[in-house]
């Protein structure tokens, strides 16, 4: 299963779904690896999901910010990361890797 199919057909509200999505898929990314366009794009996502310390020993910074997110902002990140996916599918069907306005 990969993020975006997470962050769809799970169960859960959108924050249980994103943080599951991102704690399985998102330590993968290397932002290096991303077109330069995509970068900023990458890098809002995984700030907003890195904002708050860990209050606990054992706790990520993700869950700690997960449990303090309001579901709008969590819908917002999702929204982000489907849009990430889908211009790099887009990029990978047309073997199109010029950068451009996302």
């Amino acid at each position: 299963m990969d993020c975006i199919e997470i962050l769809a057909t799970s169960e859960g509200d959108i924050k249980t779904r994103l943080q599951h999505a991102v704690m399985t898929h998102l330590p993968m990314v290397e932002i290096e690896a991303l077109p330069n366009d995509l970068k900023p794009l990458y890098k809002s996502i995984y700030d907003r999901l890195h904002k708050k310390d860990p209050t606990y020993k054992g706790q990520t910074s993700i869950e700690a910010t997960m449990y303090r997110m309001r579901k709008k902002t969590a819908s917002e990140i999702a929204k982000d990361l489907w849009k990430l996916n889908r211009i790099l599918q887009e990029r990978k069907l047309t073997n199109d890797w010029t950068e451009f306005d996302t």
